[in-house]
Order: C-alpha cells, then sequence, then structure tokens
C-alpha cells in the first residue's frame, strides 16, 4: 500500500495537490489484510473491520484501491446520492486510468427505477397508456429503443411523484420471472447481466437491505453473488436495516394488485371468468376504503396497537379485508389455473392477507422487553394508509 499511498506513491505522483496522510496509509492496509487474509483461520465467520476516520483522511480511496487490487467483487453500499456520484465520476475514472484499465463498474440502483416492460406492455394493452401526457407515450417508446436498463433518470421530463411511472416501474411482487413473456429483452435481467460481470457494483444501503429481504423470499435479487462488501457511512445501516426486515401493508400495495389483475383481465379470459375476478377485485377494493374509514383521520405515525384498544370495531374491518383478499386468491385460482400471471397474483393476495394478519395481530405488552420481537405502528398520508411491524432488534439479522 505505501506504494499507493506513501509520500512517493501514485497518489502523490498524479492526483496534485496531494498531502501524504499516516491515517490514510494505515487504513488502506487494514483493508488490504483483511481483503488478503480472508476470515479466521478454521472459522465460518467472515472476516469484519470497523473503522472511524476523520473528514478530510482520504477514505474512499483508502477503500477503493485495496478493493479493486484484491480482484473480488466488492459492493459499496452507501448512504447518500451525493457520494455515489463522487465515486462514479471522480474515483472510478481515476483508478481505472491509474491502476485497474479492465476495471469494470457499475451503478445499480432499487427495482422501481426501472421500466418493467411487461407492465407497460399491459397498459398499452388495455388502451391505458394515455395515463401519460400528449406524446409521453410515443417518447417512452421511442426510449425503450435505444435505452440500456430502463434507468427512469433517463426521463428528465417525468415527475418524481409520476403515477404513469409507479404502474409500469418494476416491482418485486409483480416480477414472473423466468414466465413474463418479455424476459428475454427485460431491463432488469439486462442489468443483473451487467452486474455480474462487473468487478465493483456501486449501491445505497436501501438497496442492499432490499435485496438481502427479497433473498430470504424467493426471486427477485437484483445483485449477483459478491464477495466482499464496504459500507460507507455505516452508521446509518441498523435504521435502514430496520425497515427492510420488517413487513407492511398498504393501500397502495392493494392498489397495485387491482390495477394489475385488471389489465390482466383485459386478455384471453372468458367473459364468466372476467367477470368473477372483476367482482372479486370490487369487492377487495370497497373493503380497503371501509377499513380505512375505520381509522382516524388525523395524519402521521401513531402506536398501532393504542388505536386497535381504542377502536375494536377496526377489527372487524381487518377480517373483512383479509377476507376479500383471500377470496380474490381463490377466484384466480379456480378461473384461470395455472397460467402465468394469474398464480403469481393470487400468490400477491395471499401475502397481503398474511401481512395484514401478523401486523394486526394481539400484541403481547405485558412480554418482558426482551421477548418483544416487533414494535407495531400505522401512518396516515394524504394518498396512502401503511401498517407496519418494525424488528426492535436487528443485530441477528446484520450478524447473519
Amino acid at each position: 500500500m505505501d506504494n499507493y499511498f506513501g509520500p512517493e506513491g501514485l497518489l502523490a505522483r498524479c492526483l496534485a495537490p496531494y498531502q501524504f496522510r499516516p491515517g490514510q496509509l494505515e487504513m488502506a492496509e487494514a483493508v488490504h489484510r483483511l481483503l488478503v487474509d480472508g476470515g479466521e483461520s478454521g472459522s465460518d465467520r467472515a472476516a469484519c473491520l470497523v473503522i472511524e476516520a476523520a473528514t478530510g483522511l482520504g477514505k474512499t480511496l483508502a477503500y477503493l484501491i485495496p478493493a479493486v487490487l484484491s480482484g473480488h467483487r466488492v459492493v459499496v453500499s452507501t448512504n447518500t446520492r451525493h457520494l455515489q456520484d463522487q465515486i462514479l465520476h471522480r474515483e472510478i475514472p481515476f483508478l481505472q486510468h491509474h491502476i485497474d484499465p479492465e476495471l469494470k463498474a457499475l451503478c445499480v440502483k432499487g427495482r422501481q427505477n426501472y421500466l418493467c416492460l411487461h407492465r407497460w406492455r399491459q397498459l398499452q394493452a388495455a388502451g391505458q397508456a394515455n395515463l401519460a401526457a400528449g406524446g409521453e407515450e410515443e417518447a417512452i417508446e421511442r426510449w425503450i429503443e435505444t435505452s440500456v436498463h430502463g434507468d427512469r433518470s433517463d426521463l428528465t421530463w417525468l415527475g418524481a411523484g409520476s403515477p404513469l411511472w409507479q404502474t409500469i416501474c418494476c416491482q418485486s411482487h409483480a416480477c414472473l420471472g423466468a414466465d413474463c413473456p418479455e424476459s428475454a429483452g427485460c431491463f432488469l435481467n439486462r442489468l443483473r447481466r451487467d452486474a455480474a460481470a462487473s468487478r465493483l457494483l456501486i449501491v445505497n444501503h436501501h438497496l442492499l437491505f432490499s435485496d438481502l429481504a427479497i433473498r430470504r423470499t424467493g426471486f427477485g435479487e437484483v445483485l449477483p453473488r459478491y464477495e466482499t462488501v464496504i459500507f460507507d457511512e455505516a452508521h446509518h445501516i441498523e435504521s435502514v436495516a430496520t425497515t427492510f426486515f420488517g413487513f407492511s401493508f398498504s393501500r397502495l400495495q392493494i392498489v397495485d394488485l387491482c390495477g394489475d389483475v385488471e389489465r390482466s383481465a383485459g386478455g384471453e379470459l372468458s367473459e364468466p371468468a372476467r367477470a368473477a375476478i372483476l367482482l372479486s377485485v370490487r369487492l377487495l377494493n370497497a373493503a380497503m376504503d371501509r377499513f380505512i374509514e375505520g381509522f382516524p383521520e388525523a395524519r402521521g405515525r401513531f402506536v398501532l396497537q393504542e388505536l386497535l384498544a381504542e377502536y375494536p370495531e377496526i377489527d372487524g374491518l381487518r377480517a373483512e379485508l383479509s377476507g376479500a383478499l383471500y377470496h380474490l386468491a381463490v377466484c384466480l385460482e379456480e378461473k384461470t389455473g395455472e397460467t402465468p400471471p394469474w398464480p403469481s397474483y393470487a400468490e400477491r393476495a395471499r401475502d397481503l392477507a398474511a401481512r395484514l394478519e401478523m401486523i394486526t395481530a394481539e400484541q403481547f405488552t405485558d412480554l418482558p422487553p426482551e421477548e418483544i420481537r416487533h414494535t407495531c405502528w400505522y401512518e396516515r398520508t394524504e394518498r396512502n394508509l401503511s401498517l407496519h411491524a418494525t424488528p426492535v432488534d436487528v443485530a441477528a439479522e446484520l450478524d447473519d
């Protein structure tokens, strides 16, 4: 590492003005030793290093250079877009120019940042692509022809809260995997292939933990297998992990499911099957509306158990909503068989019912603190009602 970070090293020769910092060299040597030596001898535990260093030390290059030299596939996880941009536009070009011209690096974002071709084609087939303003459907079609990964950041004219994008973006619960008719041209599959061919992957903490959570439940992960993770801005990890190792239920999840079912029902179904499915969707939407009406109108975040104790009638509304979800799942299974995407929709309905029941189940508040696993709460906004079960302690998940 002295050849890179020492007083006469590569950085001193190629980065002007460069000031030798013993702490930067010490950090780089520690990272290098970790990556070269691996885990403890005879242990099945991965090696781990925690570093705290002052601003201005040059931490980014102190971990990037030994990471690149290691030959591992490395994921660098940050908390902010600013740091991602710095790594992508400043550090990586320097590494490619001076250290490893063959280095392939890629920034991978959350699934919702990429277009789902199947959902887009569904929207067009249902005659609903006019959610876009005049000319935007044609603009998206032209963009699809040239886009590499279908990244929404290319569509600078599309608003941040666009209802159109929410309808056509990739969502893990809506992914049909190998059964998808658009799998050959799928942007997410192309992203996965390019990520698998890259040695340095830049992500944010939310994507990393979202990917880990998805891996526990089945198909849908974005990141390839990797050998090393570097958490920059690691003091944010606990709060992000808490979000993804819990579970939630929301009105928008119901809206998403009903929208997908309705669009697919416009395809090759018999009229009786279509009528039965659409009736189940209407019943589900009505049950969701009644469930929401049972909650106070005040917006914000509140403890769920206190509300359920004060409004016992919500339990009956919850049972009705859960029943509507199961009814939709059964209807889909009876009317459509095993033809994609119907089994996926039925599974989503059952999963949402299970989430709703788990979050609203009786919480035994008289338990000792060490036996309380989750805290349950709800949030009401202008457009959404969401229920959450958040783990009290994520130490075990982080350790795994």
